[in-house]
């Protein structure tokens, strides 16, 4: 897929755009996809290339992060179960339908999410307590439904993951954060492989995501782990980013 010069840096830099927002909480790949709609590629080639950038961005995010953030990992590991199997039954269908079925609907969702963000901030800025040892059968059901939505789609899932992680699982904002750049990663792997191996993906256009991405996702790793209340930050990120993400969807796509 060849660009005009302008184009192809207009990708990195929305790619570096977005690798900061989805380090922070997530619906960046909403700035990526209309790029990649401008340079040409169908939809579910776009659909399918995101997830270069999203892969090694979320690399160079969590392994910055990992390091200085305490994760209940053998909890990450269980939920990352049904993420994983939902991913991969996602990606399959994504193969052969259209993505943009789940337009309202997602949008729909993302406004409650920003319902609750705006009614009980107290739920996004405070742990509700320990979070659980086993996992419950709703969580394994919210777990499934992301990983199918991240398999799918893709934009969007860290908004409903990091919600799950917080309202559900019981995570502070900074740990959920660095929960869902694992998960997403885990999901995104062989998502990746799949659209691959359909023949979707655009290396060249994924590199260049992949480049700009990681720079955004490097540069907000190390911006949450040094800015103070960071937690109350994040939650201002996702009273913009809900909305505009609803409005994309609902008026844009």
């Amino acid at each position: 897929m060849n660009g005009t010069p302008l184009q192809l840096t207009l990708s990195a830099l929305a790619g570096v755009a977005s690798g900061f927002i989805n380090t922070l909480s997530g619906g960046g790949s909403y700035l990526v996809l209309p790029m990649l709609l401008a340079l040409g590629l169908p939809a579910q080639v776009a659909n399918a290339t995101n997830r270069v950038g999203v892969l090694v961005s979320g690399i160079v995010g969590f392994s910055t992060l990992q390091s200085k953030v305490a994760l209940p990992r053998s909890l990450l590991l269980r939920l990352s179960v049904p993420m994983v199997l939902g991913g991969i039954v996602g990606a399959f269908t994504a193969v052969q339908l259209d993505p943009h079925a789940f337009d309202i609907v997602i949008g729909a969702l993302l406004l409650g999410m920003l319902g609750l963000v705006l009614w009980k901030p107290e739920r996004f800025l405070k742990p509700v307590g320990d979070v659980p040892h086993s996992l419950r059968p709703r969580t394994f059901f919210f777990m499934l439904l992301i990983g199918f939505h991240g398999g799918f789609i893709q934009a969007g899932v860290g908004l409903f993951l990091l919600a799950a992680l917080v309202l559900d699982v019981g995570l502070d904002l900074l740990r959920a954060n660095t929960a869902k750049i694992l998960l997403v990663l885990l999901v995104t792997a062989p998502a990746l492989l799949i659209f691959g191996h359909a023949s979707q993906v655009d290396w060249k256009i994924g590199a260049l995501l992949a480049v700009g991405q990681s720079i955004g996702a490097f540069a907000a790793a190390r911006f949450a782990t040094k800015k103070q209340g960071i937690d109350s930050f994040i939650r201002k990120v996702l009273i913009v980013v809900l909305p505009a993400t609803t409005i994309k969807l609902w008026f844009f796509s």
